[in-house]
């Protein structure tokens, strides 16, 4: 019996441009479908290796410059978008929050508007086969649950012609349960994470890229920010490569990650590109790209 869209927390629709019909997108196990502004912002990260031993910094994010650039904010009246809260790795968070936004899409929620799943389940949404789930795994989805759910999204609207604005506060999921001994995930969402879809649009990515880039985190986290951007943009400053993936080191080994991190985005074939120098920084020329690995 099919699920009726209501019955779902997260309904991914867009416009088909030929007939006007509105389309329900759904992720898959394959392809995941996520808000432009989370992919294009640092909100998932390389992990510091300052973290790694469980010192995890909080970080805030101006999203204003980013997303006027790309005249997103603008479009749609929106003068100040901030993102603030833990800082999120590619490793585990980017992965739980993948298997979320599944979850999201295609399971029916509760009677009382919670979503409840077995920690073998929101694995498999996660693209962890059974077989590796350990102790450490469940550890590490636990923090990456409390994580999320920690994470806010601020934007601020200018009310025209006046001097008042409107400011709509949200987190990616209203909250999250986990209990160790049964194995139980409950996820309440936040409907407001519909409109973030809407509002910003939003990108497919085929997860198998990310697969093939396991444990090389700036080349993940370029991956989603190259993945989203539009075909017109062909030349891109390191600097905002290096603001991307939030690097914390000497300038000089912010570059050589950055350059890495291409390397490897070229030898799975999802890039082509030249690096020039100009006034004293380094310059991407993207010469082509290919998204469905």
């Amino acid at each position: 019996m099919p699920i009726n869209n209501n019955e779902l927390a997260l309904v991914i629709e867009e416009t088909s441009k030929d007939s006007g019909e509105v389309i329900h997108l759904l992720p898959t196990l394959r392809q995941t479908i996520q808000p432009k502004v989370l992919l294009r912002l640092g909100v998932f990260v390389p992990t510091l290796k300052s973290t790694e031993k469980g010192g995890r910094k909080s970080h805030s994010i101006d999203a204003t410059e980013s997303l006027s650039r790309l005249s997103i904010v603008e479009g749609e009246g929106y003068n100040q978008i901030q993102i603030y809260g833990p800082r999120l790795d590619m490793d585990t968070d980017f992965k739980v929050w993948v298997g979320i936004v599944y979850a999201l899409s295609n399971k029916k929620l509760s009677h009382d508007g919670q979503l409840e799943l077995n920690f073998p389940e929101f694995a498999k949404y996660c693209g962890i086969e059974s077989k590796r789930i350990d102790r450490q795994l469940k550890d590490r989805f636990d923090a990456s649950l409390t994580r999320i759910a920690r994470t806010n999204i601020s934007f601020i609207k200018q009310i025209p012609g006046t001097d008042d604005h409107i400011t709509i506060n949200m987190h990616l999921v209203e909250s999250t349960y986990y209990d160790s001994s049964t194995g139980t995930i409950i996820i309440r969402p936040n409907s407001k994470l519909n409109t973030l879809y809407r509002v910003d649009g939003k990108t497919r990515l085929y997860l198998r890229s990310l697969q093939k880039l396991s444990r090389k985190e700036s080349a993940q986290a370029l991956y989603l920010y190259l993945a989203e951007l539009p075909a017109t943009f062909y030349r891109i400053g390191f600097d905002r490569l290096r603001e991307r993936l939030q690097l914390t080191s000497h300038l000089g080994n912010q570059n050589a990650t950055v350059k890495k991190a291409l390397q490897q985005l070229k030898d799975i074939g999802f890039l082509e590109y030249s690096v020039e120098k100009e006034n004293g920084d380094y310059i991407l020329n993207i010469l082509k790209r290919n998204p469905k690995l």
